[in-house]
């Protein structure tokens, strides 16, 4: 979001985006990962948006803009050039663990959705851009597709046995995925305390 404004100023572009992203753009949002987010300058809202998936076709090619609810956010696309089999993911996958911005309706489960969904539209020889990190490829989604499962079902057991965030945290529980997977701020510490907290927050998804 935050190249928005820059892009439509220097190339005269529009954004298009899911309809939430919209919703996060225009008011400001009181998140309780990042505290609160002010409204965006005007010029980066979305012109066009959407509720699910929408293609563009430019060059002869299909630009496809599928919408996946509730893993990052609850606005998140990825963009699929069907002819030139290379898949955009931004933050739904993002070369290593995900940030489940749960304030912002992310979910676990959702990730875990979207992993499957994202390896049943593609093939072995599509391209994935991811949001961060390096080139990936299909089996690429179902090793952090396992990685996150695992994790998720070690932090819930925990939660059940009463112990505390901080507990879940000195119990190391990705420590065989942090070499490979942690990335810049979310490493093992971040998606534990994430995983906890998605997991125990009782509060309705809201926009103020």
């Amino acid at each position: 979001m935050g190249g928005n404004k820059p892009i439509v100023e220097a190339e005269e572009s529009i954004v298009i985006a899911h309809d939430n992203a919209r919703e996060h753009l225009i008011r400001d949002f009181d998140n309780q990962l990042w505290g609160l987010m002010k409204a965006a300058d005007e010029a980066a809202w979305p012109i066009v948006t959407f509720d699910q998936n929408f293609s563009l076709h430019l060059n002869d090619e299909e630009a496809r803009l599928v919408y996946i609810p509730e893993a990052h956010t609850d606005s998140d696309i990825v963009v699929w050039f069907k002819s030139s089999n290379v898949l955009h993911t931004g933050d739904v996958y993002a070369g290593g663990y995900p940030l489940v911005d749960w304030p912002s309706g992310g979910t676990i489960d959702g990730f875990l959705t979207a992993y499957k969904v994202l390896y049943e539209m593609i093939d072995d020889q599509t391209i994935i851009i991811p949001g961060h990190g390096e080139i990936s490829h299909r089996d690429d989604l179902m090793k952090s597709y396992n990685a996150v499962r695992e994790i998720r079902d070690r932090v819930k057991a925990m939660i059940s046995e009463g112990k505390t965030e901080d507990e879940a945290v000195l119990a190391r529980l990705t420590a065989e995925w942090d070499g490979e997977l942690a990335n810049g701020f979310v490493n093992g510490e971040f998606v534990t305390r994430t995983f906890y907290q998605s997991l125990t927050n009782t509060s309705i998804h809201s926009h103020n």
